[in-house]
């Protein structure tokens, strides 16, 4: 049976980029800088990151990471 017509949940970009820093891996943080870059970080939820992030005490991985994106 075909899945069109169905309802699905994708978790938001904001998710993905806060277990992302998490995990801490090399390939995570290119990952997610990418994501940022291209998403914007001025259409992110960044007071929703920033709060993850200081509960799960990756802040320092988040600042270092809006550093180092691209000019676009």
């Amino acid at each position: 049976m075909p899945l069109l017509f169905r309802e699905i949940w994708l978790p938001p970009a904001e998710d993905g980029i806060v277990q992302k820093l998490r995990w801490g891996r090399s390939k995570d943080l290119d990952v997610t800088r990418d994501v940022t870059a291209v998403q914007g970080p001025e259409t992110l939820d960044t007071a929703y990151i920033e709060r993850w992030c200081a509960e799960h005490g990756t802040t320092g991985r988040w600042a270092s990471l809006l550093e180092s994106l691209p000019e676009l």
